[in-house]
């Protein structure tokens, strides 16, 4: 990531590019992986060199010869995802076994074959002939999603257990910084990525441009389960939300509206976009309403200035308080 930010404006596709171990000794070389210290690879050398280059296939076969691939040279790619898009496993695992490489992006869509697998219904199949045959779990489609982002944006869970279960990293970040637990509470209002992905001990506290970590917006969006999960995991019930500096370029893949001023807590973005669902689990939760943000209002004068009086009053009531006091007046 270091290495992007130095020089990823002079990069076609950055977010493509790995550090490669070369190999030695008949070995073949490696991609190192994002999330791997480099003490965790063992070496026999005192120093190792890096390369850092474009990833590629590097399960052999390499070379492509066959009758199969000439049939198809013209449009072998189109070919190919479409294979992809159909869960035709066995074809894809044909022309992958001729030394294809399943590491592009769709020309038109910018989709890779990894991503557009991740939607199927039932997409094991592919995803494990995809990988078996060279594609790299991080591979980055035009948008700057991983297949784990897209396939926690399209709820499927299947496709996020799988990819998983062949190794890839919870904590992979897409171009805006977020992570799939992230964009999954963003698009999904099941429960069932977010737990899996929370028990496969996804990173918490990542915000967005604006500052909102996971936790804001499930308060923000009504996502009740998915709080009681963040909470049960780990999650500050009272976190603020701090805008990280940084330039206007890092944006959030998934758009979101501003609702949130620096040092709202989830109980604040909650009352402002009048979730009652959320404000009272959050409540329940030990969140606490005497809190202010940078505007020195209180969860219950935010929810009053936004036009939601009754939530307010809830709020106000809710440890059985019939008097402003710290809550602020209404």
């Amino acid at each position: 990531m270091a290495l992007l930010k130095a020089f990823g404006s002079l990069l076609a596709d950055g977010p493509n590019m790995g550090l490669f171990l070369p190999g030695t000794g008949g070995k073949l070389g490696k991609f190192l992986e994002e999330e791997r210290l480099l003490s965790e690879y063992a070496c026999e050398k005192p120093e190792i060199f890096l390369e850092f280059i474009y990833k590629r296939r590097m399960v052999p076969p390499v070379s492509i010869t066959s009758p199969l691939v000439e049939k198809f040279s013209k449009d072998l790619n189109k070919a190919f995802l479409r294979y992809v898009a159909r869960g035709d496993h066995k074809k894809v695992e044909k022309i992958l076994s001729k030394g294809f490489d399943p590491n592009f992006q769709c020309p038109k869509t910018g989709e890779t074959p990894l991503t557009i697998a991740v939607t199927r219904t039932k997409p094991y199949s592919v995803i494990s002939a995809l990988i078996a045959g060279g594609a790299h779990r991080d591979y980055y489609s035009k948008s700057g999603m991983t297949p784990l982002h897209k396939a926690a944006a399209s709820r499927n869970f299947e496709a996020v257990k799988t990819l998983l279960d062949f190794g890839q990293s919870p904590n992979c970040r897409d171009r805006g910084g977020l992570t799939p637990l992230y964009v999954n509470i963003l698009c999904d209002p099941d429960k069932r990525i977010c737990h899996r992905l929370l028990y496969e001990h996804s990173e918490l506290g990542v915000a967005n441009r604006e500052g909102l970590q996971e936790i804001h917006q499930a308060a923000r969006l009504n996502r009740v389960e998915q709080i009681n999960l963040l909470v049960m995991y780990g999650a500050d019930v009272n976190s603020r939300c701090v805008r990280p500096s940084g330039p206007l370029s890092d944006i959030s893949l998934i758009p979101t509206v501003p609702l949130s001023t620096s040092g709202d807590t989830p109980l604040h973005v909650a009352a402002s976009a009048g979730q009652r669902e959320a404000v009272l689990r959050l409540l329940s939760w030990g969140a606490d309403p005497t809190l202010v943000n940078l505007a020195n209002q209180t969860a219950v004068q935010l929810a009053q200035a936004c036009g939601h009086a009754e939530l307010a009053e809830t709020i106000r009531l809710f440890r059985g308080d019939s008097e402003d006091g710290a809550y602020g007046k209404c």
